[in-house]
């Protein structure tokens, strides 16, 4: 009865899609193998840094469990396969202009975090994906504007669609959804 779940990534590698899937499953301990998982870069932009990589794993984990991320964070890391968090080029700068847009909390790899306070700033520093996940959890509201739910019109089941938008250092949203397959009489 199962379907392959689909894969879908605009503006994102597909691969690295894959791989930070598998990243999440290992040492986020998040099994999407069951699930669609769609992440899109919105604006058409194509993401070729490996910084937004930390980014489109806690938009995933949001979507996933159905909380929306507050508006107010941003994110950015390499994220590797062992769950370490690398960091990546001009981090401070990312942070200071990112306050620059009203951001207000950050979630960054550890050796990003800069050594005077970014002011208006609460910065989060991270090594691993564990401590992440970890940091996200305190900050994850229920519900939000991003949860959907649409009823596929002429098939038995229905899907269910939950929005997560997480932003990087540089603004762009990243838009992930995850979907899975409800029966009707569940819906």
């Amino acid at each position: 009865m199962g379907s392959n779940p689909r894969r879908v990534a605009v503006g994102v590698d597909q691969n690295r899609l894959s791989m930070l899937l598998a990243v999440l499953h290992r040492h986020g301990g998040l099994q999407l193998g069951d699930q669609d998982v769609f992440a899109n870069v919105v604006g058409g932009i194509k993401v070729a840094e490996t910084s937004a990589d930390l980014a489109l794993l806690l938009a995933i984990v949001s979507s996933y469990r159905d909380r929306s991320i507050d508006a107010g964070l941003v994110s950015f890391g390499e994220v590797g396969l062992s769950g370490e968090i690398r960091p990546v080029p001009s981090g401070g700068e990312r942070l200071l202009e990112a306050a620059k847009h009203g951001f207000r909390r950050a979630i960054v790899p550890a050796a990003n975090v800069p050594r005077k306070p970014v002011e208006g700033m609460e910065v989060v520093g991270v090594s691993n994906l564990a401590q992440a996940l970890d940091a996200l959890r305190h900050r994850l509201e229920r519900g939000g504007p991003g949860d959907v739910l649409e009823r596929a019109i002429g098939f038995e089941h229905a899907v269910r669609r939950r929005t997560a938008r997480m932003h990087d250092a540089l603004g762009d949203a990243l838009v992930v959804e995850v979907g899975d397959l409800l029966a009707q009489d569940e819906v």
